[in-house]
Parts: structure tokens; sequence; C-alpha cells
């Protein structure tokens, strides 16, 4: 948010339930119009991501908890979100288009799911660009 607005929200949903490396899904990302292109949504995936991850090792106790895997679900002609997702999560689109399990979106597409199956890397990346402020 800036200082009078909400720009956008995200959400994460856990999957793999609390093994050593977990498994969420990026279920929902949403830019006001007016911010996009303009850093939001990477840094709040950044953010989000840092501040789960310190949750889960302080507040829930489980300091050698990791989140290890994410995914999403795209629209598979949703160029933008595409690069955003693999330009900052470092996720690669596996398997085929999804409709035939999920149906269509609501612009009456296709998804394709994007994986990143080792996240502790990226982790470590931005965490290290938080604290040089540079989120």
């Amino acid at each position: 948010y800036n200082e009078t607005n909400v720009v956008g929200y995200i959400l994460w949903v856990v999957k793999g339930g609390y093994k050593r490396c977990i498994t969420c899904e990026l279920e929902q990302l949403a830019i006001d119009t007016k911010y996009h292109r303009q850093g939001f949504a990477s840094s709040l995936i950044k953010i989000s991501v840092i501040k789960f991850q310190h949750l889960l090792q302080t507040r829930l106790q489980y300091s050698t908890l990791k989140i290890g895997i994410v995914y999403l679900t795209t629209g598979c002609t949703n160029y933008s979100a595409q690069l955003l997702y693999k330009n900052t999560l470092e996720v690669e689109q596996k398997g085929d288009k999804i409709g035939h399990i999920y149906g269509t979106n609501e612009y009456g597409e296709e998804e394709i799911i994007m994986v990143n199956e080792n996240l502790e890397p990226i982790i470590e990346k931005f965490e290290e660009e938080y604290r040089t402020l540079k989120l």
C-alpha cells in the first residue's frame, strides 16, 4: 500500500503440510492497474516470501522448516504474468495446459502450471536484497 491506498495483495496457500520443505501455492496476486509495471508485484512476492519464511522459523517455532517448492497457475497467454513469475520466483512451466483439470479461467483461457522445486537459493537472494534495501 502507499500512504492512502491499497495497491495490491497476495495470497499464499500451504499445500505440502509441515514437512522439512513445505510446498506453497501462489494462489492470487493482484495489483491495481494504476500501479502496474512499477515493481509492486515483484516486491510483494519477495517480501511476502521473506516474511512467511521468518514466520515459520520464529513465531511458529519450526526452525528447520523451509519453503521448498512453490507453484502457481496462470493463463496460457498471460505472458506478462509468466515473465514476472519466471523472473521473480524462477518458476518454469511444467507440462501442458491444465484446462481439462480446472476448466478455463475468468478470461476463457486455459491455464498452465509453473513450478520451482528448490526455492531456498531464491529466498537467500530475496533476503540479501531486503538487507541491502533493494526491495
